[in-house]
């Protein structure tokens, strides 16, 4: 069968034996073992280059903005919606092909299979694992975006992005297994949070609790992702042989877990808002100053929770032994986070939707 040129199978065995309807032909490429490998090692040989393409971006968003600042915004709503909608596609693609494995494989082997067996590397699942790995780099084009339609761009947009893209080619180039759950976690997430973007972008209005909903499955995933560092952590601990290093679940986890606090810190923000306090504090009924100690509690957990797991996670990079130059970057990162977190957290008191993780649900699409 063809569609659009392209040769298609109506179902295709993978090599775990799991059926997949609708294979093309592109991708069975990884079913050829010698040839993932080469893609392997050449990421082995060059994923390093992304820290080279980070710094690029984020020196390119700087001067972009300064560009913008004496130009009039570019509306770019078409493109935005094809973005958005491509995408959103790619995101969906990837989810039809990479959750019945994870499904079918945690069934049929259990959950430390599934954390601990890098086999997925090849076959069709292989396939867009790998694709997933690249998109990181021509993802940066949301921030392009941003800075054209002169919109907010707060630090943590263009840390998540250079971030990610480091951390996925750095998984790979050593076939971290646990790399299964958070690519599925991610196609499944970005399938609906770049839907939401595209129908944003063409004007529709989205119920609340849609948007609601995507924050809860972001948390979510960032939950996820730390539970799976752990379990892999307890696996290797234990003795058992699990294909993922000591390193790579310090930086997944620490990645993880600011993460969660930061996203923890948006959700309070977004869908409890601060009421603005009205008289004077003794006027105050005793409902106001209940609401008054509510929000005190939610600004200081927004604070110290993604700090704390912060410190979490650069004690245990500490404590087991990575190489020196891994090392190092973990330091000069976790640095970074905590400048810039604060330097957002004193934004934030001048404007209040100026949090953290306003980026995942903000108004690009508008």
């Amino acid at each position: 069968m063809d569609t659009f040129g392209l040769r298609v199978k109506p179902w295709i065995q993978d090599i775990d034996g799991l059926y997949h309807p609708l294979v093309f032909d592109f991708e069975r490429s990884f079913g050829n073992k010698t040839f993932a490998n080469s893609i392997g090692d050449w990421m082995n040989q060059w994923w390093s280059s992304s820290i080279v393409l980070a710094i690029v971006y984020i020196a390119l968003v700087f001067y972009g903005q300064e560009w913008m600042k004496t130009r009039e915004r570019f509306e770019l709503r078409r493109p935005l919606i094809l973005w958005n909608a491509f995408l959103a596609l790619f995101s969906a693609f990837g989810m039809i092909r990479c959750v019945p494995e994870m499904l079918y494989n945690l069934n049929k082997e259990g959950l430390e299979y599934t954390i601990c067996n890098r086999d997925n590397i090849y076959g069709i699942t292989g396939f867009w694992i790998t694709v997933f790995c690249w998109s990181k780099l021509p993802e940066l084009i949301d921030t392009l975006f941003i800075v054209l339609r002169k919109q907010k761009l707060i630090f943590l947009h263009w840390f998540h992005h250079a971030t990610v893209m480091i951390y996925a080619w750095y998984s790979y180039h050593n076939w971290t297994a646990s790399g299964r759950w958070f690519v599925f976690m991610n196609y499944t997430v970005h399938a609906m949070m770049y839907s939401y973007y595209a129908f944003r972008a063409m004007k529709y209005r989205i119920p609340k609790w849609m948007q609601i909903s995507i924050t809860i499955c972001q948390l979510l995933q960032m939950a996820v992702g730390c539970f799976v560092n752990y379990q892999a952590y307890t696996y290797k601990q234990q003795g058992h042989a699990c294909d993922v290093t000591y390193s790579n679940i310090g930086w997944s986890f620490a990645m993880y877990a600011v993460y969660f606090g930061l996203f923890l810190h948006f959700f309070c923000l977004a869908y409890f808002p601060k009421k603005k306090a009205t008289g004077k504090v003794e006027n105050r009924t005793i409902g106001e100053q209940k609401t008054v100690h509510k929000e005190s509690t939610v600004d200081f957990l927004g604070q110290i929770i993604p700090i704390g797991l912060l410190m979490v996670s650069l004690v245990y990079n500490i404590l087991y032994p990575v190489s020196s130059i891994l090392k190092y970057m973990s330091w000069f990162i976790y640095t970074v986070i905590l400048v810039l977190y604060v330097r957002s957290r004193a934004n934030s008191k001048e404007n209040s939707s100026s949090s953290p993780f306003s980026f995942l649900l903000s108004k690009k699409s508008q």
